[in-house]
């Protein structure tokens, strides 16, 4: 990813150990990483969610070349876990757009950058 990912707290302190979370889920998406224009994630805490018991929620927003994606307000009780489902529903979203990264060797990740298959004329044994 070419550009910077932006995270916003809102609500509360910012924290390095969810930066770096955010940093972590934003890299590992199965996109061709240099194709991601644009990372936004929002990380909010609500006191008045608390008697529902989710008072955190997440936005991410994405941005590629002809669309822009959005998860929409992920709300959980715990921070790390409505972190993680955003993701994962920005994922469904980029494998809606391109069913190829559904394929693990197009997916697979090596230190968040996107590692490509290597093809070999040679036979396996």
């Amino acid at each position: 990813m070419n550009h910077p990912i932006r995270i916003r707290f809102s609500g509360m302190e910012p924290s390095d150990a969810l930066t770096a979370a955010a940093h972590a889920h934003a890299h590992g998406l199965a996109w061709v990483q240099s194709e991601i224009i644009a990372c936004w994630v929002g990380l909010h805490f609500d006191p008045e969610q608390q008697s529902s018991g989710k008072p955190y929620s997440v936005r991410v927003d994405i941005a590629i070349p002809g669309h822009e994606l959005i998860a929409q307000r992920v709300q959980h009780e715990d921070l790390q876990l409505a972190l993680g489902h955003a993701f994962e529903d920005m994922e469904q979203q980029l494998k809606a757009i391109d069913p190829r990264i559904n394929h693990a060797e197009y997916a697979a990740t090596i230190d968040g950058h996107l590692a490509t298959p290597v093809v070999s004329d040679k036979p396996t044994r």
